[in-house]
């Protein structure tokens, strides 16, 4: 099936003149989402606001602890509907798996952050070639971690890493098994209260002590879909992005409404959550600044032998979120 075709199907079947229109397929679909605020926001306020109960859908939360555990999840069936980000849309597709981008949930570059340990010096960014970095194995903030040592001179095949999950790297970061960690919110900020160190991220470079703007890692988080899903449940899928949007929008206009709904719903405390907030733009735009986003990814992922070959990306991002204003 084509996925032009695809999309004419969906909109057809989601169109106000259908005859199916009125009939959900399968209001209480399993959903896996990651708990933090960069991916999961709005799916973490729809829920906790309402927003899932008035569109009639009562989608089934599973919470994983991070992206780089959907592949094989997916590939080994059963998980259709997740949240995930541009990096994880390129790996799958380049493993074959028939999965649609759906809807943008916000720009995250800026909570990929590469943190010094609280007894870690360095003079300058070559110090990094003799540090051991915790990170999780495929993570996205490797990307901005190639993106900076290019740019200062740093040899990437010279840094050690050790592979551990987010939850992993705060105690050996606080035990000194590893002297910097490549993480993501919320567990950034974790390791802040133990006084690590910032020292960039995707979107900021602290290096030397100043202060700059930088364009390490700039990229999406969003919803994503099996193929099949899409195929069997069409005016399913359109009320949970009529329910997403309306979390976007309370995000986007009254933040401090939203504020202790998505602390009880991700468990984080709400002045953690506020700063870490102001580093993402949520927006559900599909336009072609997120599809330029995740094409530029490309060159990065086969470098470091994420992909097997390159890939065509633009055809999976098909779903205009303006599109779920029309009538169900």
């Amino acid at each position: 099936m084509r996925w032009g075709w695809l999309l004419f199907l969906l909109g057809h079947l989601c169109s106000p003149f259908s005859p199916l229109a009125a009939t959900l397929e399968n209001p209480d679909f399993d959903f896996y989402v990651t708990r933090d605020p960069q991916i999961s926001a709005q799916v973490a306020l729809a829920q906790g606001a309402g927003f899932f109960k008035e569109e009639g859908i009562f989608p089934k939360l599973h919470w994983i602890v991070s992206t780089p555990e959907l592949p094989n999840m997916v590939a080994a069936g059963g998980v259709d509907v997740f949240t995930f980000e541009q990096t994880r849309l390129a790996i799958m597709r380049g493993a074959n798996l028939e999965i649609l981008w759906i809807c943008t949930l916000a720009e995250i570059g800026g909570t990929q952050q590469f943190l010094l340990g609280p007894k870690t010096k360095i003079a300058s960014p070559k110090d990094l070639e003799k540090l051991k970095i915790g990170l999780q194995t495929g993570g996205s903030v490797t990307l901005a971690i190639q993106s900076m040592a290019k740019n200062h001179g740093v040899d990437f095949r010279k840094l050690t890493f050790v592979n551990m999950s987010p939850p992993d790297q705060i105690p050996a970061l606080a035990r000194g098994d590893v002297d910097a960690i490549a993480t993501w919110e919320p567990w950034a900020s974790k390791a802040k209260k133990l006084d690590a160190k910032l020292y960039f991220s995707g979107a900021k470079s602290y290096v030397g002590g100043k202060e700059e703007d930088v364009s390490y890692l700039r990229y999406y988080s969003g919803i994503g879909a099996t193929k099949k899903f899409v195929e069997r449940h069409p005016r399913t899928l359109r009320k949970l992005l009529r329910a997403i949007q309306k979390a976007t929008e309370m995000i986007q206009t009254n933040v401090e409404k939203a504020l202790p709904i998505l602390s009880t719903e991700l468990r984080m405390p709400i002045e953690d959550l506020r700063e870490v907030m102001k580093l993402n733009h949520y927006t559900n735009e599909m336009d072609s600044q997120v599809m330029q986003a995740g094409e530029r990814l490309i060159p990065m992922l086969l470098e470091l032998k994420k992909l097997p070959h390159t890939i065509e990306t633009q055809g999976l991002y098909y779903l205009n979120l303006k599109d779920t204003r029309l009538d169900p």
